[in-house]
């Protein structure tokens, strides 16, 4: 049991050690976005995001909503939202 408990925690630590930050490529992006919802919270409210893949994304947060675009370009996500256009 000793042995069992020693070699799980041992595990854990190693795996946590392994754990870096890396930055994505366009490719590894597009799949991770494209037709998505994220969920998540916003200032202590409920927040959603849709990425679908003709580039329109969807923003909603406590009761209200906005509508953007979204694209990657090179290993960068970009988006806009209204009022901007560009």
């Amino acid at each position: 049991m000793r042995k069992t408990i020693l070699a799980i925690s041992s595990f854990l630590f190693t795996t946590q050690l392994l754990a870096v930050e890396m930055p994505l490529r366009h490719v590894e992006l597009v799949g991770l976005l494209t037709d998505v919802m994220l969920n998540g919270v916003n200032n202590g409210a409920s927040a959603s995001q849709v990425f679908q893949k003709s580039g329109v994304t969807f923003y909603r947060a406590g009761g209200g909503q906005s509508q953007g675009a979204w694209k990657i370009e090179g290993d960068q996500y970009c988006s806009t939202w209204p009022p901007n256009s560009s």
